[in-house]
């Protein structure tokens, strides 16, 4: 049951809620509908949470195998976070855990593979679109059943395979001693242009959330509404999401584009006069589990990865450690709004395109 972490590249990870926030965001977080249903009971921890057939005989084989090997990109407290949740229904399989960001992953599975060795892995996390040179190879596990291992369908990549393990939402952040009305928001991208917002609109140089929505709209559309935002609305501009949001919170601005739902809740736990919008396409940014190919322990790894893509012990725990969630749509975006992510190589392309835009028009780092 001991839980072996390594040190390495350590990407950042929110600060921790406090226990009362805690039990009142994951109330609010896990909802009764199917796209929240999954393999796990009713969660709250102190006990087994109840699993379908198939995963319990997938971990008894993972149990046989002993450990598994991870590498991704959550901090050391919320990944132990995880496997104590884990254990509390498989107490069995031992983990090797390395913080790795996504590019450190691929380069090492591919290196691996280019000499025909075993991958030193057995399952990975991060963008699914970072996993395409891993995915283009087929270097992740096809033959997993997820549904039968009891994963909902609508958190399974249909062309790679590979299960979500978590998905933030991006909208507008606003600050509500500035907009005390929601109804007095746009509804839409498009009503976000608006001479009535000049210099009151924060946007990220990054390129956030318009790398995504081209997903949905195209190079050549997201452009033409990049220039028109410039001309019309002259937006503040503040480098990163959360910075945005931050910036928002202390009135530097009456809301910011590239609004992360898991920012948002971190200020709000705080006590900031903060509020979330969701328009009429809502990009999203996701984590997905990769189980590897030619993984040493096969079984392990299928049993982790499937408890945490659908378990609501797993959700609770990631609302706690990083205020992040896994409903495919957010509880109050509106019903017939888009959803959007990146996830095929033209993807990439298109948001490639885009981020070189935004720093021809905003400066940073594209």
């Amino acid at each position: 049951m001991s839980v072996h972490l390594r040190t390495g590249r350590r990407p950042p990870v929110l600060s921790i809620l406090s226990a009362l926030s805690v039990v009142a965001l994951a109330a609010s977080a896990c909802g009764s509908d199917d796209e929240n249903a999954g393999a796990g009971g009713s969660g709250g921890g102190g006990g087994p949470e109840s699993v379908a057939p198939a995963l319990d005989t997938v971990c008894a084989d993972g149990a046989e195998e002993g450990s598994l090997t991870f590498w991704g990109q959550l901090d050391n407290g919320p990944a132990e976070a995880l496997f104590d949740g884990f254990h509390e229904t498989f107490p069995d399989i031992e983990f090797q855990y390395q913080p790795l960001i996504t590019v450190d992953i691929v380069q090492r599975v591919i290196s691996a593979d280019s000499v025909n060795r075993p991958p030193g892995v057995d399952i990975a996390t991060g963008a699914i679109e970072d996993f395409l040179p891993l995915t283009s190879r087929d270097l992740q596990a096809t033959d997993v059943d997820w549904q039968e291992l009891g994963v909902p369908e609508d958190v399974v990549d249909p062309d790679t395979n590979l299960a979500r393990l978590d998905r933030v939402p991006l909208g507008l952040v606003y600050n509500t001693d500035r907009v005390s009305n929601p109804d007095d928001l746009p509804n839409t991208w498009e009503e976000l242009i608006d001479e009535k917002w000049r210099g009151q609109v924060i946007v990220d140089p990054n390129g956030q959330p318009f790398k995504t929505l081209a997903v949905a709209w195209g190079v050549d559309e997201t452009v033409d509404y990049l220039e028109r935002l410039k001309d019309v609305v002259e937006p503040i501009v503040v480098q990163g999401g959360t910075a945005g949001a931050t910036a928002v919170s202390s009135g530097e601005g009456a809301m910011v584009t590239n609004g992360r739902e898991e920012s948002f809740r971190e200020l709000e736990a705080k006590g900031a006069p903060v509020g979330m919008k969701f328009l009429d396409v809502v990009p999203t940014s996701n984590d997905w589990a990769l189980v590897l190919k030619d993984a040493e322990h096969p079984n392990a790894a299928r049993c982790f990865a499937a408890w945490v893509t659908s378990s609501d012990r797993a959700e609770e725990i990631l609302i706690e450690q990083e205020f992040k969630s896994n409903d495919t749509r957010p509880a109050t975006a509106p019903p017939d709004s888009e959803i959007v992510s990146v996830t095929t190589q033209e993807d990439v392309d298109r948001a490639n395109k885009i981020g070189k835009k935004m720093v021809e028009l905003f400066g940073g780092g594209g």
